[in-house]
């Protein structure tokens, strides 16, 4: 008999070498995943802290949610120049956006086909060619080979086979760029995915910003620790007294879409939303949009910033911000406005830290969640439970797990 982790219940069964597949790979399902696959949805408690705990959890995640779905990465202001590229890594995947001469960007797993050592060893940067630093293999902006050196004494050697392996790309109407891992041939249509997300930046105007920084923290929490945060400000006026003096939070509302949900508060003294060409007074209120899974977009006059939520590890987690700023605007007035907005969100990665060290313990396990003042959260962890368990059920039914981003 040999002892295996119960998956996704957090506690240990016996089974042996002869036991269906099924049960061998993942522990079985008992009442703890029964609760979400047949209870009913419109309970009103969260996930049990085990999914922010467990390293099978965050493994499934990484098949079930990240390897499938749409990915905010970033804004195309990042990238004005053909052969400028940006780097970087979403739940364990290493990856790569790169601008071609045709004007695409296009994406790429950051691995050379011959040794796998990176194509991309900086954060970002201009390149006439990819080139790897292993062995000189080079690469085109498109992702084909060019160049393999003392490869043309290999008969059996077919450049045409050797391309960098592909993500897809999309890249909106305002200039955000998503990717999908999933190696299909055809992944979910991001207009299927993100069905009406466009509505939420019809008077965004991107022309009027300019990329300046970016920056980041690392904490010790699960990434959905982070973004179960994200989807309510019930918490505001207790560990964001900042917001709690500028925004009528009696305002705040969180209103679900497609896999992305719109959130909308009155700024203190607000005027009335200026049509375009108007004159901005620097007082309009703010919109921040959530975009599942993990990232985040905060849009005010004078600044608008990104915000990636990378899972690193079950209990690791790195916030990744992209700060743009009006163009008329100089920058040491931007930097001064955005400390407001950096405070807030080092507010909440310390709230992670000390929520995440409980979770851990495994004596709270569920809590129950406001229908109004938490309906964000609800819809967010709805999401990934249904995501999650569709999928480890197709992993139950084949009988071995199931990896999308894996070539095939």
């Amino acid at each position: 008999m040999e002892t295996a982790l119960t998956w996704l219940t957090g506690t240990q069964q016996n089974s042996s070498s002869s036991a269906p597949a099924s049960v061998r790979l993942f522990g079985g399902l008992n009442r703890w995943t029964d609760s979400f696959t047949k209870g009913p949805k419109s309970t009103q408690s969260s996930l049990s802290s085990f999914w922010n705990r467990s390293e099978e959890v965050y493994e499934l995640e990484r098949r079930a949610i990240f390897s499938k779905v749409w990915l905010l990465v970033c804004h195309k202001a990042r990238l004005q120049n053909i052969g400028d590229y940006a780097s970087f890594e979403i739940a364990g995947f290493p990856f790569f956006l790169v601008k071609d001469k045709e004007g695409n960007i296009n994406a790429f797993h950051n691995v050379c086909r011959h040794r796998a050592f990176p194509i991309v060893t900086k954060e970002s940067g201009n390149a006439p060619i990819l080139g790897c630093r292993y062995h000189g293999w080079s690469y085109s902006h498109s992702g084909s080979l060019i160049k393999a050196p003392k490869f043309d004494e290999v008969p059996a050697f077919d450049k045409s086979t050797q391309s960098l392996f592909p993500i897809h790309v999309h890249v909106n109407e305002h200039g955000f760029v998503f990717v999908n891992f999933d190696a299909a041939e055809t992944p979910i249509s991001y207009e299927e995915h993100f069905r009406g997300i466009e509505t939420q930046w019809i008077s965004f105007n991107e022309s009027e910003y300019n990329y300046l920084w970016s920056w980041s923290l690392e904490g010790d929490f699960h990434w959905s620790t982070f973004m179960d945060g994200y989807q309510e400000c019930y918490h505001c006026r207790v560990a964001h007294p900042g917001f709690a003096q500028t925004l009528e939070l009696e305002t705040y509302t969180v209103s679900p879409g497609s896999n992305f949900a719109s959130h909308q508060v009155q700024q203190k003294g607000s005027a009335e939303p200026k049509e375009d060409g108007a004159e901005k007074t620097g007082t309009e209120s703010p919109s921040f949009t959530f975009v599942f899974p993990n990232g985040g977009v905060t849009i005010t006059s004078g600044i608008w910033y990104m915000m990636r939520c990378v899972p690193v590890g079950a209990h690791k987690t790195r916030l990744e911000y992209d700060v743009y700023g009006r163009k008329d605007v100089p920058e040491e007035r931007i930097r001064e406005a955005y400390k407001f907005f950096e405070q807030v969100e080092r507010e909440d990665w310390d709230l992670c830290q000390k929520t995440q060290k409980n979770l851990n313990v495994g004596i709270y396990d569920r809590g129950f969640l406001h229908p109004q003042r938490e309906n964000g959260v609800l819809y967010y962890q709805s999401l990934i439970r249904d995501m999650v368990m569709e999928h480890f059920e197709a992993e139950l039914e084949k009988g071995e797990k199931i990896f999308p981003a894996h070539p095939k």
